[in-house]
């Protein structure tokens, strides 16, 4: 019988390094964050040449951006919040 508590199950052979993974979570958040001011900049660039009713679709894109930017941000801090966790714990030992 295995036991699935004790099987880890990852994609990789090698450990996760948590410096780099903070690395990866701070450059998502800072893509997306461009992305959406990038997108925000042209969307009010085409409404502002083609009028509202024309160009409301393009306003969805920086909503999209937004949402996913405070996804990553979120997930970023709370990992960073396990991370000092387990460093204070295994300073305490």
């Amino acid at each position: 019988m295995v036991n699935w508590k004790q099987r880890k199950f990852t994609m990789s052979k090698n450990k996760i390094n948590p410096e780099r993974m903070g690395k990866v979570y701070k450059f998502l958040e800072v893509f997306w964050l461009s992305v959406a001011v990038v997108s925000l900049g042209l969307s009010i660039y085409i409404v502002a040449e083609n009028g509202f009713e024309n160009s409301k679709f393009y306003l969805i894109l920086p909503v999209i951006a937004i949402v996913i930017w405070m996804m990553r941000r979120r997930l970023r801090k709370s990992y960073e919040r396990m991370q000092s966790q387990q460093n204070e714990q295994q300073s305490e030992q």
